[in-house]
């Protein structure tokens, strides 16, 4: 199902963008992820919380930049952490549309800001046992890409995201944030 979203985000992004479109690209970045530590509410016992060691990302996208300083992107992104002091892993799956602004200076390097909206998918496993849910989710980027040649662009990035909601994983909502420093690259077509 959540593939399914993905695939019709994509078909939107660029049926929607045809007409405007100033060149579509394919990208990918990587780099550290560091969670932020989750409230936890355990009903009838309390909170409490999660620490996390750091951890990584890694994100593909599909997207069209748009009459020289908006682009538009559907984003598949993979995070992934451990829970410090315990055997258990916290992966993170997002399925994002993305839009952000480039801030065309004329000099070498084109900072950038963005925002996305999509579905967050949690999961904590321990080896033998799994446990996920999903929520609506965004995020925020800001960052600055370099021009390599007309086609290839190499991003450096800081993005924040986050859940709106908490998850709810077997009666105990957990909340979601991390810092994510990504350094990724862009073919435009």
């Amino acid at each position: 199902m959540k593939i399914r979203v993905f695939l019709a985000s994509l078909a939107i992004v660029g049926s929607a963008t045809t007409a405007m479109a100033a060149g579509p690209y394919i990208g990918a970045s990587a780099g550290v992820s560091i969670f932020h530590d989750s409230d936890v509410t355990i009903p009838g016992l309390g909170g409490g919380e999660i620490e996390y060691d750091a951890g990584g990302a890694v994100n593909v996208s599909l997207g069209y930049g748009l009459n020289n300083n908006f682009r538009a992107e559907a984003e598949l992104g993979y995070k992934a952490a451990d829970v410090k002091y315990d055997s258990t892993d916290a992966n993170i799956t997002s399925y994002m549309l993305n839009g952000y602004y480039d801030f065309k200076t004329g000099g070498p390097a084109t900072p950038f800001v963005g925002f996305g909206l999509g579905i967050v998918s949690a999961e904590l496993e321990d080896g033998a046992y799994s446990v996920d849910d999903d929520q609506l989710g965004y995020q925020l980027s800001v960052g600055a890409a370099i021009k390599v040649t007309p086609r290839v662009d190499l991003d450096l990035m800081y993005r924040y995201q986050s859940a709106f909601g908490d998850f709810s994983i077997d009666g105990v909502d957990i909340s979601y944030g991390s810092s994510n420093i990504l350094a990724g690259i862009r073919y435009k077509f």
